[in-house]
């Protein structure tokens, strides 16, 4: 029977975001709540295969700025501090885009610690998010890595059941595998690179193929995260393997050039790209009975700050019906609403109020239609809303950075979904619910941490070359050299 260590880490960190984490602010699950968290909950299998888990802590926070180097070691500590003797395993569910200021990659970091304290040869394996960005240092010291298959994430506890079942037959006696990764230089929002459309579906069934084909163990791609400021932004192949048959990988380098010889070809689908006023006009055309607007720029889901108001302005200038903005992050304007009645008229300004650097700040006058605390998703402290009416668009206000992905999150507010033809959002690309509603789905292009325009990000400590910044010959190898 074997003992197989359980936990993680998982923030995707947008280097750009003026917003300060502490581990506090993560949620925290230890011991039996491990088995119930939708990242974990495949250690249930170790289990059923008759071995034993050692749980650890598994710490996740929604996409934001960067937890200062201090409070990661808090994270350290405590999940060393359950690194006892006699493990035969460990399964980690990580991101992969998470940076922390003087450490950079966190998940490399904590696999160096791991290794300090296990040695080379302790089985380690990882599952992560499709938009994890790879590196040498992260990937030479992981045997094992499998990323989810879809974007957006529906594939979240199947991915992580690899990555057990994996470990579970290296622990029994299959042969121990080990990691490479093919880094190409592409850099591309994830709105690009959905893996339902054309060209990412395509390449993700290639690398299925190719796993039956060649007998490799895990191939996964990574899209990588375009708004962090590292060396290791970029997309990526990633193999494990314990053989590393050179025709096999040959076969792989051969997809990671189709990749890039077809890097032309990504696009925002059946998505409405628009500038932010067009995008508002559009839905003012009343020629779609249901439109989601996503207020790109400021996307919560990215790591944004979630205060920028330009697109509530615009929506409420235009004069749009039957609206809602769902929502916008403002403390100050909750707690002024909260000091009135429903049914007041109020005159408030909005927005701006994490980020006033990057957001647009606008007066707006309306009546409180609705207010409420309840236990938010994915949040640790209850979430205060509040609803104010300016002509035909209702504002949801939000206490604290909220990301409303669902319709069970608006409707959870105390709206309703079915109540408006118009909803705008602080999203990229919509999530599975909101998608399988088939809306018309039109990104605003808005300015703010997470702007499309990758080839215009000022990075410092970024990529030096990247596609589509510039235009250059490029043949894909892998790294390390095998």
């Amino acid at each position: 029977m074997a003992k197989i260590l359980v936990g993680g880490i998982l923030q995707e960190t947008n280097t750009y975001s003026p917003l300060k984490e502490t581990y506090d602010s993560f949620q925290h699950y230890r011991g039996e709540a491990l088995f119930n968290h939708l990242h974990t909950s495949p250690a249930r299998l170790i289990e059923e295969a008759g071995h034993t888990v050692v749980p650890a802590v598994y710490a996740s926070v929604i996409p934001s700025g960067p937890l200062e180097a201090p409070e990661f070691e808090r994270f350290l500590e405590e999940f060393l501090s359950c690194c006892t003797d006699g493990i035969d395993g460990i399964w980690l569910s990580l991101h992969g885009a998470m940076t922390v200021p003087g450490i950079g990659s966190a998940e490399a970091y904590l696999l160096k610690r791991l290794r300090e304290r296990y040695g080379g040869r302790m089985p380690v394996f990882g599952s992560f998010d499709f938009h994890g960005n790879m590196s040498r240092e992260l990937v030479s010291q992981i045997n094992y890595i499998t990323a989810y298959y879809t974007a957006p994430h529906v594939d979240i506890y199947e991915t992580g059941c690899r990555a057990v079942r994996a470990l579970i037959g290296c622990v029994e006696g299959k042969p121990l595998p080990h990691s490479r990764y093919i880094p190409i230089p592409m850099v591309m929002p994830g709105e690009l690179v959905i893996t339902g459309d054309w060209p990412a579906s395509y390449f993700q069934q290639r690398l299925r193929v190719l796993e039956k084909e060649t007998g490799i163990e895990a191939l996964s791609l990574f899209c990588g995260f375009a708004w962090s400021d590292c060396p290791r932004n970029r997309m990526a192949i990633t193999v494990s393997d314990s053989r590393m048959d050179p025709a096999a990988l040959e076969k792989v380098r051969e997809l990671a050039a189709e990749l890039w010889s077809m890097r032309d070809e990504f696009s925002y689908g059946e998505a409405k790209a628009l500038e932010p006023r067009a995008a508002v006009e559009f839905a003012a055309s009343g020629s779609m009975p249901k439109i989601m607007i996503s207020d790109t720029g400021d996307n919560i889901t990215a790591g944004c700050a979630g205060d920028q108001a330009l697109l509530a302005g615009l929506m409420i200038d235009a004069g749009l019906q039957n609206a809602l903005v769902a929502g916008l992050a403002d403390r100050p304007a909750v707690d002024a609403c909260f000091a009135h009645e429903t049914g007041q008229v109020l005159t408030l300004d909005i927005g701006g109020t994490i980020d006033p650097e990057n957001s647009v700040r606008i007066r707006v006058s309306g009546e409180l239609i609705h207010k409420r605390v309840f236990d938010a998703e994915e949040l640790s402290t209850p979430l205060r809303i509040a609803v104010l009416r300016v002509g035909g668009v209702d504002l949801l206000l939000t206490s604290q950075r909220y990301s409303v992905i669902s319709r069970k999150r608006i409707n959870d507010t105390g709206l309703r979904y079915d109540s408006y033809r118009i909803i705008a959002v602080k999203l990229g690309y919509l999530f599975p619910d909101f998608a399988g509603q088939n809306p018309c789905s039109v990104l605003a292009l808005t300015p703010g941490n997470a702007c499309q325009d990758t080839a215009g990000i000022a990075y410092t400590d970024g990529p030096e070359r990247y596609y589509p910044r510039d235009s250059f010959p490029f043949r894909p190898e892998f790294d390390p050299a095998i």
